[in-house]
């Protein structure tokens, strides 16, 4: 029972994590698109959008932009998994060995 619990507990968390993160950047990027559309001058939009999200690569990345797309999609990955993954690696060993201990006894 408690490897079933931690199996789901682990993968629910992780979805979880996956799904507020791509609400967030969302919600930031429609922000971004209404900032663009909007009549105010070119420096003051960068101003704005800098106050929603701040930029996380420069003009130099755009040669490698490929790259850095899969980098940070395993960056996000690997960090907002972790625990719950975890959770889930140890929850299926508890009902693997559990399911052993019972033909065993």
């Amino acid at each position: 029972m408690l490897g079933t619990v931690l199996t789901v507990g682990g993968l629910l968390w992780g979805a979880g994590e996956l799904r507020a993160e791509y609400r967030k950047l969302e919600w930031q990027m429609r922000g971004v698109s209404i900032i663009l559309r909007s009549d105010m001058p070119a420096d003051e939009k960068n101003r704005h959008i800098e106050m929603i999200i701040q930029p996380s690569s420069s003009w130099n990345d755009v040669k490698y932009l490929r790259e850095l797309i899969r980098l940070f999609i395993l960056e996000q990955a690997a960090g907002s998994l972790r625990v719950p993954l975890a959770l889930t690696l140890l929850g299926v060993l508890l009902s693997t060995g559990a399911s052993v201990w019972s033909l065993w006894v």
